[in-house]
């Protein structure tokens, strides 16, 4: 009976550790995939319009606007009224900007200011039980605020070079 139990637990410890194996190989293999972004084809799939950042080697600035057209070796972006050629030797880095913004300013806005708050709602002489606990969701919330003030569009980096 006990050998029978034993059998069983263990049979099932291995399943676990072989399905915990198999989840992670998949999941650093996908890590790894999405990590190497050095793949110019990535650029041309983007369709014309799309907003982006190009940094460059060369001058080190950022250029901002919708791409225009790509080639095997230059991409063309639109910046307002001009139209500005880049060599794909000089480019560093490609960017897409996502129409939506980033939620990590609005979540670390939160996290500090209600997480701040806690100490003084504990020390807080004058206030009644329930003006304590309402201090934290209150700083909190205004944390949340300042965030989103300051939060800009999500950047997807697309493609990235190393240094010539």
């Amino acid at each position: 009976m006990d050998s029978h139990w034993f059998t069983a637990v263990y049979d099932n410890i291995v399943r676990v550790a072989a399905w915990r194996r198999w989840f992670r190989a998949v999941m650093v293999s996908t890590v790894v995939l999405c990590a190497q972004s050095g793949d110019w084809a990535q650029v041309q799939a983007l369709a014309p319009g799309a907003q982006v950042e190009v940094k460059q080697f060369s001058v080190g600035g950022v250029v901002r606007g919708t791409i225009e057209s790509v080639s095997d070796e230059t991409l063309v972006i639109q910046r307002k009224t001009v139209g500005v050629t880049l060599d794909r030797a000089d480019v560093q880095r490609v960017r897409l900007r996502s129409a939506e913004k980033s939620k990590s300013g609005r979540i670390t806005g939160a996290a500090i200011l209600g997480g701040l708050s806690v100490p003084a709602a504990a020390i807080s002489d004058g206030a009644s039980p329930w003006g304590r606990v309402a201090i934290v969701p209150a700083y909190a919330g205004i944390g949340y605020l300042i965030g989103w003030a300051f939060d800009g569009p999500k950047r997807i980096t697309i493609y990235k070079a190393e240094k010539p």
